[in-house]
């Protein structure tokens, strides 16, 4: 299992949005700018995050975007799960009926072990935890 660079880069996204905050929408041109992402694919992230809640925008000369009111308590794997759809390091771990030897496979369990602490972990920690460790 790999993130792509969608979730990396959204996740930096949503900090720099956080920090440049300051009562006013934030252009997403000056967050691109900052973090050195093409503007239209943070673009398209944006539009995801902002379907799910995570973010609002206004329009307009001085439109731009503006953090959900909680969002600083988002857990990292709402933002991920939202862009790359539910995390699985494999298929078995989800879906168990989807291999037919999951019943009976000796390495089912350590993978149920790892998706769960990965879970966990991703959940666990909010970009509030982010931002304090910045």
């Amino acid at each position: 299992m790999k993130l792509s660079t969608k979730s990396r880069y959204a996740i930096r996204a949503l900090l720099d949005l956080i920090e440049s905050y300051v009562d006013k929408p934030v252009s997403i041109r000056d967050i691109a700018e900052r973090q050195n992402v093409s503007l239209r694919y943070l673009e398209n992230i944006f539009h995801d995050l902002k379907c799910e809640g995570i973010l609002e925008s206004t329009k307009g000369k001085n439109g731009g975007f503006i953090p959900s009111a909680d969002i600083e308590k988002i857990p990292v794997l709402k933002i991920i799960e939202t862009l790359e759809g539910r995390i699985s390091v494999v298929d078995c771990t989800d879906a168990p009926k989807s291999c037919k030897k999951s019943p009976l496979c000796p390495s089912r369990t350590i993978w149920k072990k790892l998706n769960d602490r990965i879970r966990e972990t991703l959940d666990g920690t909010t970009l509030g935890d982010l931002l304090e460790k910045q």
